[in-house]
């Protein structure tokens, strides 16, 4: 739904109240006429959703919060400073006696029951908590100091259909020792940071999900969305920013292959996508090699090849009207042993 109240819709229907898709002719999308069998699919994959939409009230969100509570920690009410600058600490308490707790000397020159603590040229070294206290152990103030490493966050997101809220992304982890991720993306609303931790022993970049809102499919988007995804541990701090259209980073699943024979081969368009007569057509490419070795690629709007006289085949899609990416490739037609794609 928009934050106005009206429903996001696809543009240029004869009937609003009509649910069968829409499909292109020429420069003009017209209302398609769904065949019995793709009526039969349509209802199947309502159920299916339907089943999933239950499952995830009950199993997501059990799993998300447990997963955060018990797996993330992060430094709380921190300060993120370059190397060499310099910072002053202020404990403002009307006690006379305090003491600063601190985790290195080697960045203070001073007393540390001063109420003003100042700090000069910083270094990982002087990275860490600092808490100003009364004598008798109360806490009056304190501060985590991360230090920025001064490099940028390689963040690589895509989505896999252009009515889908979901960015899938990764972020490769410059640290060495256990960090916290946390990420969030800004779209017409903005959402919260989801939290994520990293440990040298996973694999070199870290993926995950993060849901946008308030956009419509059908409507021209005239903003980018902006990522940010944060990265601190104990004493170092990283952040990157990645700003996208959504046209852009289309990247659907590889086609499904349906049915195939000595003779032909018929595939259909990947599960988050619509079904062929789609608002948003997809291209495809067909790569085949034959049996005398030679090796073609054709692009098609059909979901059939003839398999005459093909050695191996396989197929990949993209955005017919809009050059965004190709999804990877379908399996290989037919699955043998002997029959190889370069």
């Amino acid at each position: 739904m928009k934050e106005n109240g009206t429903r996001c819709r696809p543009p240029n229907r004869v009937n609003p109240t009509q649910e069968t898709p829409e499909r292109v002719t020429g420069h003009k999308r017209v209302p398609a006429q769904e065949s019995r069998e793709q009526s039969v699919e349509r209802r199947e994959r309502k159920m299916v959703w339907g089943q999933f939409a239950l499952l995830s009230i009950f199993l997501f969100p059990a799993l998300f919060s447990g997963f955060q509570s018990s797996e993330v920690s992060c430094p709380e009410d921190y300060v993120v400073m370059k190397e060499d600058d310099s910072y002053t600490l202020e404990c403002n308490s009307g006690a006379e006696d305090i003491i600063w707790t601190i985790p290195s000397n080697e960045c203070v020159d001073q007393s540390l029951h001063d109420k003003t603590l100042h700090l000069f040229d910083l270094s990982q070294l002087c990275a860490g908590t600092y808490t100003c206290q009364t004598k008798d152990s109360q806490l009056l103030t304190s501060k985590h100091l991360l230090i920025d490493v001064d490099e940028s966050l390689n963040i690589f997101c895509f989505t896999d259909s252009h009515v889908s809220s979901t960015l899938q992304c990764s972020v490769h982890i410059p640290f060495s020792s256990d960090t916290c991720v946390r990420a969030k993306v800004s779209s017409v609303e903005d959402t919260e940071w989801i939290y994520m931790k990293w440990t040298e022993d996973d694999n070199e970049k870290l993926e995950f999900n993060v849901t946008m809102r308030g956009l419509c499919p059908f409507e021209e988007q005239t903003n980018p969305i902006l990522v940010t995804v944060e990265a601190t541990t104990e004493s170092q701090y990283a952040v990157g920013y990645k700003s996208y259209f959504i046209r852009d980073i289309v990247m659907p699943r590889p086609p499904e292959i349906r049915e195939e024979s000595t003779r032909l081969v018929l595939w259909s368009y990947p599960a988050p996508w619509a079904n062929v007569s789609s608002f948003f057509p997809l291209l495809f490419e067909v790569n085949v090699i034959y049996k005398d070795n030679h090796e073609v690629s054709e692009l098609v709007h059909g979901s059939n090849r003839s398999l005459s006289n093909v050695r191996c085949l396989r197929v990949r899609c993209r955005d017919q009207l809009y050059d965004s990416m190709w999804s990877t490739w379908s399996r290989v037609i037919p699955q043998s042993d002997w029959c190889w794609i370069r």
